[in-house]
């Protein structure tokens, strides 16, 4: 049976908070809090690869408690969990941070889209094809 062991570790940065739990030689969990902007994404960046280089092969990284986050960060956790499962690992990515620009919508619109759900009124072309993305990825 293999020994493991725990280890955590904690920053925090102006509102920005990162925890780190080792456990075993190939797991670990990032848990991120508060707003995420360029400098945090280049610290998790810069963990995530160090961990990786360690021999992390199982990795879940917590973005629940995220504010608002840099579309980098998402970039690069993608980027990284295809590079861990063609390695034989993965990546879990709980939870969805809000990006800049993600919800641009006006009540009207947001209106529009609920009367058109319950079969109210029918929307507008527009407010459709701007939110066929977002009712896919809830």
């Amino acid at each position: 049976m293999t020994q493991c062991s725990i280890l955590d570790r904690r920053t925090v940065v102006s509102g920005f908070r990162m925890d780190l739990t080792l456990r075993c030689d190939d797991e670990a969990r990032i848990a991120i809090e508060g707003p995420v902007g360029g400098v945090e994404t280049r610290r998790i960046a810069m963990l995530v690869q160090a961990l990786l280089a360690a021999g992390a092969r199982q990795l879940i990284v917590d973005l629940a408690q995220v504010e608002s986050c840099d579309p980098a960060l998402t970039a690069f956790l993608e980027q990284q969990q295809r590079h861990l499962v063609a390695a034989g690992g993965w990546m879990l990515v709980d939870g969805a941070p809000p990006t800049p620009g993600d919800d641009a919508s006006t009540l009207v619109e947001i209106f529009e889209i609920y009367r058109h759900v319950r079969g109210l009124a029918r929307p507008t072309p527009a407010a459709i094809d701007q939110h066929a993305g977002a009712a896919v990825s809830n």
